[in-house]
């Protein structure tokens, strides 16, 4: 299937060409679905702690995190495409007529542009676009007066203006604060500060980025140290970048079922979706590391609380990690176990692994713990659900026949199977993207995360190419199949420890507006 030629291309790339070949096979196959056996729901999967259980994770975490090397890590490579897509046909089809300015002043949901302009003085880049209509001998309150909202929207939009159209949602000026303005990446660095420093006042925290707006992300960590960094002096944030693996791409076919290439018949290779990322995580050298979406991040007013949560996540993956590591060590000392230290240990697993059976052979019954414990451990924080959910906690059965925790996606469900569709509905939680992970074993060794995700949950997708339908594949996502073979516990956390800015006037929200 694939010439000479794309294979020296594929070389040069480091894409192995069997991987694509098994792509293709799932390409042309159809969609490929996970089926649930039920929702993770509270007590059936997803522990809901009280404030006295909160206090005392949150105490292990203060004292366990200080022998302990952490890491953050945000994926942050993503445009802030539909955050501005409102305002994107507003710049590319507003001509001003009296019939758009009253539709656009018909609108009266929150995510209206009349909501937008009505309040645009809210937003935290509001000054800088003043201030370019400024140099410019333009006022912004006469354009908005006049209803030329298209200049607006470009002056936000455009290169030569604030160019949020091209920027990572990273980099978009989210909170204001007296004297100076934050972006996400910068509320990242803040929150970071407060549950990643070491005894030796060392943070560390990692970007996936795209390689061209590495220069704007240092940029813009000079300016922090600059301004509200200053105070933290003694800290050392070790900043880290890394970019998506071109390896890691996949292939895509067009609508004539032929693999799709550009104009001089060269394969056209796409993002292999954010379980690539799996693979920028794996490259991590640390203990703990805390994963969360880059648009989930709060003003100081409420990152206490938010971070108070991160705590208590990272204090019973400390627990767990603990406990699952002393019961390795005993059983490399003495394989053979009594059955009160079986009863022991049978308590524990209830917490951890409740509906994995064990050979009745008692020596066999220790080798598949062994096999069952010596993993990576993550625990995923879940939000009630008061909306539409995002990725849920399901149980899902293995090869084995035994249960365990996956986070699905909506796409990954089979929304045709009425009993699938009945189960999504039931879901009570979703995930928010909160996770806590442990990368080390028992013996101080980095796992190889690579070795621990499903490669049979990568999903085929339809996407836009040129104006033409094309179907793609999809690596396992990072937080789900990437991680479906890790050892994985669900605890519920707060609708305070979700923020997310999904679209614009997200950040009119009353959360993000605290700030100053």
């Amino acid at each position: 299937m694939f010439s000479k030629k794309d294979l020296k291309f594929l070389r040069t790339n480091g894409v192995d060409p069997k991987r694509l070949d098994q792509q293709i096979e799932t390409i042309k196959a159809g969609k490929t679905f996970i089926t649930a056996e039920r929702p993770a729901t509270i007590q059936d999967g997803i522990f809901k702690p009280n404030q006295e259980e909160i206090d005392q994770f949150v105490e292990i975490f203060n004292l366990e995190s200080k022998k302990l090397n952490l890491s953050k890590f945000v994926p942050a490579s993503g445009a802030a495409t539909r955050m501005f897509k409102r305002l994107s046909y507003l710049r590319d089809n507003y001509k001003g007529s009296e019939d758009e300015f009253l539709q656009v002043s018909a609108e009266k949901d929150f995510y209206s542009l009349r909501n937008t302009f009505e309040n645009i003085e809210k937003f935290a880049f509001y000054p800088e676009v003043f201030k370019r209509f400024f140099r410019r001998g333009q006022s912004l309150d006469k354009l908005l007066k006049k209803n030329e909202y298209d200049k607006i929207a470009g002056m936000i939009l455009n290169k030569r203006g604030l160019n949020y159209s091209e920027l990572p949602k990273a980099l978009i000026l989210f909170h204001k604060y007296p004297g100076h303005t934050r972006t996400a990446f910068e509320e990242h660095l803040v929150e970071g500060i407060m549950y990643c420093r070491s005894e030796d006042d060392d943070v560390n925290i990692h970007f996936t980025i795209q390689k061209e707006h590495q220069k704007l992300f240092e940029k813009r960590f000079k300016h922090s140290g600059k301004t509200f960094l200053k105070k933290e002096d003694a800290i050392k944030i070790n900043l880290g970048f890394s970019e998506q693996s071109v390896s890691t791409s996949s292939i895509a076919i067009n609508s004539k079922g032929n693999l799709l290439r550009n104009k001089n018949r060269e394969l056209v290779l796409r993002p292999g979706g954010h379980g690539a990322l799996i693979e920028n995580l794996n490259n991590l050298i640390c203990d703990i590391v805390f994963i969360k979406n880059v648009d989930n991040v709060a003003p100081d007013t409420v990152k206490h609380e938010t971070v108070r949560y991160k705590k208590f996540l990272g204090g019973y993956l400390m627990y767990i990690r603990l406990q699952v590591f002393d019961i390795l060590n005993k059983l490399d000392k003495s394989p053979k176990l009594t059955d009160k230290a079986w009863k022991e240990i049978n308590q524990f697993l209830e917490k951890i692994l409740p509906n994995t059976k064990f050979s009745d052979n008692k020596e066999k019954a220790v080798v598949e713990l062994k096999y069952a414990l010596n993993r990576p451990i993550r625990v995923c924080g879940m939000v009630e659900n008061t909306s539409e959910p995002g990725g849920g906690p399901f149980w899902v059965k293995r090869k084995n026949g035994n249960l365990c925790l996956e986070i699905l996606e909506k796409n990954q469900i089979n929304l045709e199977d009425e009993k699938q569709l009945e189960m999504l509905e039931d879901s009570t939680h979703f995930n928010p993207v909160d996770i806590a992970c442990s990368i080390r074993d028992y013996k101080g060794n980095k796992f190889n995360l690579l070795n621990f995700r499903d490669e049979n949950a990568g999903l085929v997708v339809e996407k836009s190419h040129e104006g033409e339908i094309i179907k793609s594949y999809e690596l396992p996502g990072l937080w789900n199949g990437g991680m479906s073979n890790w050892l994985t516990v669900f605890v519920e956390v707060p609708q305070i420890t979700f923020n997310p800015v999904k679209e614009l006037n997200d950040l009119l929200r009353v959360q993000h507006q605290t700030a100053k």
